[in-house]
This record gives structure tokens, sequence and C-alpha cells, in this order.
């Protein structure tokens, strides 16, 4: 019974060092956690800002390049439509219409296309820029004012692209008018 008390009491003493070496040890740890807490929470702050920052950068840039790709495909589709008015053009070049009025309205066209590229390549560069940009939001309104310009240029594009194939409809219906006119004419001599 006596060696019982004995190991109890040595485990207890072990306990009670080991206790003790761990409360010091937390004391210590303690004392240089306080002395380093003032410029930690700082680097963590910094830290979690500049996270915080590539996050709204990354979803600036892939909002930007879905739209930059979206309006890409709407001048390709616009410009197909004009190189198929061109077609048609030269179609009644060789049918013998007058189409001094409709080369002046491509020329026009060609013009606003190229406004409209250039207000494109203007968009991609803000997109480009954002990596470097301190402030995503400043960034991304101006490509937000940049896209509403380029929107109202194609609109403009394509109001000119409409009134092309309108003068092209009429030409040809005053030209099949008049060839009826005629046919009729000398169908009654």
């Amino acid at each position: 019974m006596l060696t019982t008390l004995k190991h109890r009491m040595r485990n207890k003493i072990k306990f009670i060092s080991l206790l003790l070496a761990l409360t010091i040890s937390l004391a210590a740890f303690g004392t240089s956690l306080a002395q380093n807490s003032v410029a930690q929470p700082r680097n963590i702050d910094d830290l979690k800002q500049s996270r915080v920052l590539e996050a709204r950068k990354r979803s600036v840039k892939r909002l930007m390049n879905n739209h930059i790709s979206r309006v890409s495909r709407s001048i390709s589709k616009l410009s197909s439509v004009l190189d198929r008015i061109e077609t048609r053009r030269e179609k009644m070049v060789a049918a013998g219409y007058n189409v001094d009025e409709i080369d002046d309205m491509i020329a026009d066209a060609k013009l606003e296309k190229a406004t409209a590229e250039e207000m494109l390549n203007d968009a991609k560069a803000l997109y480009q820029q954002i990596d470097s940009a301190t402030d995503p939001k400043v960034k991304a309104q101006e490509f937000i004012d940049a896209m509403s310009d380029f929107r109202k240029q194609m609109k403009v594009f394509h109001g000119s692209l409409k009134e092309i194939v309108k003068e092209m409809r009429d030409v040809e219906g005053s030209n099949r008018l008049q060839n009826l006119r005629n046919n009729s004419g000398r169908e009654n001599n």
C-alpha cells in the first residue's frame, strides 16, 4: 500500500510539474504573442485586403472578358451582314441598277464599323489594365462607360445597315416597277 501511495504521489508531482511547465510555456508564448499582436493584425488585414482585391480583379476580369467576347460576336455578325450587302450590291451593278447612293451609304457604314472596332479595342485595353489597377471599381466603371458608348455606336452601325437594305429594296423595287411599266407599254403597242 505504501508503494501505491508513493506511485500516486510521484504521478501527482509529475502531473503538477508538467502542468506548471505548461503554464510557464503558455505564459511565455502569451507574452510573445502579445508583443507581436500589435503588428500581426495589420499584416493579416493587409493580406485579407490583398486577397479580396485579387478576387475582385478576377471577378471583374471574367465579366469584362465575357462582355468583350459577346460584343465581338455582334461586330462579326454585323460585318457579315455588310459583306452580304456588298455582294448584293455587286449583283445589282451587274443587273444594271444605279447604286451610287448605296455606295455612299456603304462607305459610311464601313466608317461606323471602324469606329465601333476602335471602341472595342479601347475596351480591351481597359480589360488589360485591370491587373495593374489599385481599385478595380474605377476601371470597371470606365469599362462600363466605354461599353455604353460602344453600344450607341453599334446601334448607329446597325441602323445604317438597315437603311442600306431599305435603299437597296427601294432601288430594286423602283426598277422592277419601271420594267413592268416598260413591258406593259410594249405589249399595248
